[in-house]
């Protein structure tokens, strides 16, 4: 849901932004960070960020995209995704 086009800091960068639910609230946010991390590496990205706080956070890239993925509150298992074109822009929020 929340679909948009995102400006970064500079308008050379852009960006596609979403906002995620899991479909069945019971899944932890732990579990779902570990199913993006197990698809990401599968597929051949590499993982440039992965951290649990203040929020869960993994960054990936591949030669074509980088996709940052964030827990967005601590009330709810709401993620924002971010894809945007593996760019010294984009890589440096620029």
């Amino acid at each position: 849901s929340n679909i948009s086009l995102t400006n970064r800091k500079a308008i050379i960068a852009k960006s596609v932004c979403a906002t995620l639910e899991p479909k069945d609230s019971t899944i932890s946010p732990a579990f779902v960070k570990q199913n993006f991390m197990q698809y990401f590496v599968s597929k051949g990205w590499h993982i440039n960020e992965n951290r649990e706080k203040p929020l869960e956070h993994i960054q990936a890239e591949n030669q074509k995209y980088i996709i940052t993925l964030e827990r967005i509150s601590t009330t709810n298992n709401k993620w924002r995704i971010i894809i945007g074109n593996n760019t010294f822009f984009e890589k440096y929020n620029l």
